[in-house]
């Protein structure tokens, strides 16, 4: 226990992203759920300027397990598995020599506007890390606990069927209670997250991790200052 209270106490700054296009939604959730591409390379290049690495959960995980400096790592995520995480975002990633997390949702896999398994197999040989998003994505919180595992099992299974071992774990909509926990413990994975600090229930901090969710209205003044309060 004291050994995973070091490793959190040390977690770098999480981000969390959802879509990357050029192109603005019309709806105000898709809106305020995609980033243009100019807005992640320029939040790319100011962690470059302070001497930030954007890098995916398992690179942390690699890193701290050989006890090498985690101080300039920078957790980057994105969420749900958009087809333009692979179209527009992953050149930019690969640009930055950046890393980063994709938390699939399986059931969306193939759909219209979705990463297919072969994208996201590439993402994985691109040097990008895959996790756990839920076969739909439902509120895991609002669920008996058999609906829970069936949702966490099956995500989790359709990955390793695809070669994938997810070691991490996203909560849709950052919601889940303790029946989540005690399902998430029973399955390989190291570290799940949430999207605010308000949805923690203080029981397994390795699984309510926070993280900072990056808009279209997150201006660079604002990026900046989070990052200013860091250092």
């Amino acid at each position: 226990m004291q050994l995973l209270l070091a490793l959190l106490l040390n977690l770098p700054a999480v981000l969390m992203y959802h879509q990357v296009d050029s192109h603005t939604p019309p709806d105000k959730i898709g809106r305020a759920l995609t980033i243009s591409p100019a807005q992640l390379s320029d939040e790319l290049d100011y962690l470059e300027s302070r001497h930030l690495r954007g890098v995916s959960v398992d690179d942390y995980l690699q890193a701290n397990a050989a006890h090498h400096d985690t101080g300039d790592m920078v957790i980057l995520t994105f969420d749900d598995g958009y087809a333009d995480q692979y179209t527009d975002a992953l050149p930019i990633l690969l640009a930055h020599h950046a890393h980063a997390t994709f938390f699939i949702t399986t059931g969306n896999v193939g759909r219209r506007n979705h990463l297919t398994w072969n994208q996201i197999i590439r993402l994985q040989h691109d040097g990008m890390s895959i996790g756990g998003h839920s076969v739909q994505h439902v509120d895991l919180a609002s669920l008996s606990p058999a609906r829970q595992q069936f949702q966490i099992d099956g995500c989790l299974t359709a990955l390793r069927d695809h070669g994938i071992d997810a070691d991490t774990y996203a909560y849709p909509g950052g919601t889940f209670n303790r029946a989540t926990e005690a399902i998430l413990t029973k399955e390989p994975v190291a570290l799940a997250f949430t999207t605010d600090p308000s949805h923690r229930l203080g029981m397994r901090p390795q699984f309510e991790i926070a993280r900072l969710r990056v808009k279209d209205v997150t201006t660079m003044a604002a990026f900046q200052r989070f990052f200013t309060k860091l250092k």
